[in-house]
């Protein structure tokens, strides 16, 4: 990989492009042809600027960096499927068992929908479009800048800042911010998750977990327990009447925690 620093100037550059420009041009393009009474119309173009940013980092990767896509994400010689389904299975516990709490607190609080019609109708949908919105972000704002930082001798404990620092930076324009906004935890849980994705991604010397988390974090809410407030509205088995970003960030925490156990056990062993 290239790891000058022009050539990390040269990427952001190509990758901002693709994601702001081009995922502009293709989401206008795309509000014109999908029919405004479509259910899931506002779910596709949120997250169509995602799908060109990937593709901007997967030019960067191939043409400005000069490596490939594994070598990335991971500095092992190949990924560990087994050791991130278990870290998958890990963070669904961790997010159900939360929700089983605020249940018990109080019942009205989490609400069944009763339509798994239109669960049913999303779900193809949300499998597709959410891994490579995940992927996407993760490649950028973990990915992207550990190697950057790596290659400019930054430390750890400044590239983990920096991380929770531009992931809640991009999230400010959310309406969980607006619905959650006198909730100073609801600031405090952007940045802790982007600084302890990215502190896993360090410690563990694999970007793989992050986007594992990311990933499960973002489908067991789409598909399971969404949230008012929510920037992607999808019609998931239970809808959380109001979210609560402490406990939210407790979890992430606490994931954090219990990952570096299973990732420290499992390193002796082989996928």
């Amino acid at each position: 990989m290239d790891t000058d620093d022009s050539a990390f100037v040269k990427g952001i550059l190509t990758i901002l492009f693709s994601w702001i420009i081009l995922g502009a041009l293709l989401t206008r393009s795309a509000a014109a042809i999908i029919p405004r009474e479509y259910l899931y119309r506002s779910f596709i173009l949120m997250n169509l600027p995602q799908i060109a940013l990937l593709f901007g980092i997967l030019l960067t990767l191939r043409y400005i960096l000069l490596t490939d896509l594994r070598s990335f994400i991971v500095a092992e010689d190949r990924l560990r499927p087994r050791r991130s389904l278990m870290i998958a299975l890990l963070w669904v516990t961790l997010f159900a068992a939360s929700h089983l709490v605020t249940a018990s607190i109080s019942r009205e609080s989490l609400v069944y929908r009763d339509d798994l019609s239109s669960w049913l109708s999303a779900l193809p949908l949300i499998l597709l479009i959410t891994p490579v919105q995940t992927t996407a972000e993760e490649l950028l704002f973990r990915t992207y800048l550990g190697r950057w930082a790596q290659a400019r001798g930054l430390g750890r404990t400044i590239t983990i800042i920096l991380s929770g620092l531009l992931f809640l930076s991009v999230h400010l324009l959310n309406p969980e911010i607006l619905h959650y906004g006198g909730d100073p935890f609801i600031f405090i849980y952007y940045a802790v998750f982007g600084s302890c994705m990215m502190a896993l991604a360090l410690l563990a010397g694999s970007y793989e977990i992050p986007i594992v988390i990311h990933l499960i974090n973002n489908l067991y809410t789409l598909l399971l327990v969404n949230y008012e407030g929510s920037v992607l509205e999808t019609p998931s088995l239970f809808f959380e009447r109001q979210a609560s970003p402490l406990q939210s960030t407790v979890v992430v925490l606490l994931g954090t925690f219990l990952t570096l156990i299973l990732v420290r056990r499992s390193s002796g062993h082989q996928d």
